[in-house]
């Protein structure tokens, strides 16, 4: 596993210790984030294209999301957590797909 793979693992599992204590919002998450993911993977296995395209789809959720938390649109603290724990993930998913997008150095 690379060290970019690595990180999503990380993330994860920081947000899952996080999340733990409700397993209602854990849950939510979690189904999303697989969605996120398979995503990524099926644009990833299709082409470098697909994959530039899904990016753009998860830097508008990001920027939705961070919109969502700098104006602070009227949430309970649960949904807040869940917010944050979305963004933290698209900011490791975003980095990953920055790293498998960019124009690899000659050699």
């Amino acid at each position: 596993m690379s060290p970019t793979h690595q990180r999503l693992v990380e993330t994860l599992n920081r947000i899952s210790v996080v999340l733990g204590a409700t397993p209602e919002q854990h849950a939510i998450f979690e189904t999303w984030a697989l969605q996120q993911l398979k995503a990524l993977v099926n644009a990833e296995k299709e082409s470098r294209q697909a994959l530039q395209w899904q990016a753009l789809q998860f830097r508008q959720e990001y920027l939705e999301l961070q919109q969502a938390l700098s104006i602070g649109i009227a949430s309970t603290g649960r949904t807040e957590l869940l917010r944050l724990a979305r963004r933290e993930w698209l900011e490791a998913v975003l980095e990953l797909v920055d790293s498998l997008v960019e124009p690899r150095a000659a050699a």
